[in-house]
């Protein structure tokens, strides 16, 4: 794993990456698709589709208007909701945190979904975890 520290840029281009992935998986569901079925249309496997859904490979442009066209939906669909105050509601810190931590797949998942959100949603989610833990405290 790379530690060395990413630039905002870098930081964004990843926010980037996953929101357009999530778009894909709902517009694949939307449209009653399984991967496979996404998968063949494209030439591609499964486990390809899968790669994209998850963040783990990055859609290559011509792939996205493929994807756009296959799924009935405009290209700009998987941009929606991501304007420059969704971008910049990455948070250095966190970011770096996640980088320092040695956690799988579906846990950076999460956090990442997590630094999408805007401040007052992630102080609600920060404000239930600290309840959680302490109720988890208290019954031990």
């Amino acid at each position: 794993m790379n530690d060395q520290p990413k630039s905002p840029a870098t930081l964004r281009s990843a926010v980037a990456n996953a929101h357009i992935a999530d778009r894909i998986r709902e517009a694949r569901h939307a449209a009653g698709l399984t991967l496979t079925d996404l998968g063949t249309a494209l030439g591609i496997t499964y486990q390809q589709i899968q790669k994209y859904e998850t963040h783990e490979v990055r859609v290559p442009a011509g792939r996205l208007w493929q994807i756009a066209k296959i799924l009935n939906v405009p290209v700009a669909y998987f941009f929606e909701g991501m304007g420059e105050e969704h971008l910049r509601s990455t948070d250095q810190a966190g970011w770096q945190a996640l980088r320092e931590m040695r956690l799988g797949p579906r846990h950076k998942n999460i956090v990442r979904g997590f630094m999408t959100l805007n401040p007052e949603n992630r102080e609600l989610i920060a404000k239930a975890i600290a309840r959680l833990i302490k109720q988890q405290q208290g019954a031990a």
